[in-house]
């Protein structure tokens, strides 16, 4: 069996292994056209670099963009998420609370399942010395998809991981594995609710006096007494009256978590000092697990 792959990405290929790669080149030459003089044609040849050259490893490098500030080389820090909405949520608030930006590397491994397999990966790159790192930090959910994860991590090197806490938890039940905890568990829960109000009336045009029913107190209240449902599975339940009319509607759905993301960020922005001031003071768990990554 043959599989070819296109590709420009250095993490396909070992650049200190080139044994088993070849690296193919196009000639093109213009020539005129023997039996019609008024027209030229190119001439082209496909040739493999010989890999016994001095210059062989540089063209594997030039072919792959491998720069030394390219854009996919691993930073100091670099942050595995699961999910493309996870870094949203993350730099957003991390960067409203803690007033300062963080600069690290995202990679998103689309479920705790791939995790260990992107751990093993960035593993190797932080070992290889042109592409040399200090740390993978990982921004998991506390659940079971991680539990069973963490199982095949738990000796790299590299590696530190941070659970999200739920900021509807106590601290004893926070350190509880009986209940899943995900990021939207660990995001301002005020600009968190203000931005699924503006994503059922903007986006599934759900009329404002429909959405009245719903206060922020209550929505909080309600989250407290079923801390073993998923956020997610939550809101479908305490959001069935107005979305039970959408066809085939639900909060789990990926492309519903990202808009959830990209709203929650478009709202927090616009929040003044004193607003920001305020969570930072009522949400010390909050504080201190975005200190974990200064």
């Amino acid at each position: 069996n043959q599989t070819i792959i296109t590709t420009h990405s250095p993490k396909m290929i070992d650049i200190y292994r080139i044994n088993n790669i070849k690296l193919f080149y196009i000639t093109s030459e213009l020539k005129d056209y023997k039996r019609q003089h008024w027209r030229s044609v190119y001439k082209k040849e496909t040739k493999l670099y010989d890999k016994t050259s001095d210059n062989f490893v540089n063209k594997l490098k030039e072919h792959l963009w491998v720069e030394s500030n390219d854009w996919w080389l691993l930073k100091d820090k670099n942050i595995l998420f699961e999910w493309s909405d996870d870094p949203n949520y993350f730099y957003s608030t991390y960067k409203a609370i803690m007033k300062t930006e963080i600069f690290t590397w995202t990679v998103i491994c689309n479920s705790s399942t791939n995790m260990p397999s992107y751990v093993e990966f960035l593993n190797q790159q932080i070992c290889n010395k042109e592409l040399a790192a200090e740390s993978i930090l990982c921004l998991l959910d506390d659940d079971n998809a991680w539990r069973e994860a963490r199982k095949k991590i738990k000796d790299k090197k590299y590696l530190k991981t941070f659970l999200t806490p739920s900021l509807y938890l106590s601290e004893k039940d926070n350190k509880s594995d009986r209940y899943p905890k995900m990021i939207e568990d660990l995001v301002i829960p005020e600009v968190f609710f203000e931005s699924i109000l503006h994503f059922l009336e903007k986006n599934k045009k759900i009329g404002k006096n429909e959405l009245e029913q719903y206060k922020f107190e209550i929505f909080c209240g309600e989250r407290k007494k079923s801390p073993k449902s998923s956020m997610m599975d939550f809101l479908d339940n305490y959001f069935d009256s107005v979305i039970k009319t959408l066809w085939t509607f639900s909060f789990t759905c990926l492309d519903v978590k990202f808009a959830l993301s990209t709203i929650y960020c478009d709202i927090l922005w616009k929040k003044s000092e004193e607003e920001i001031n305020e969570y930072i003071k009522k949400y010390p768990l909050l504080v201190d697990f975005l200190k974990n990554f200064d």
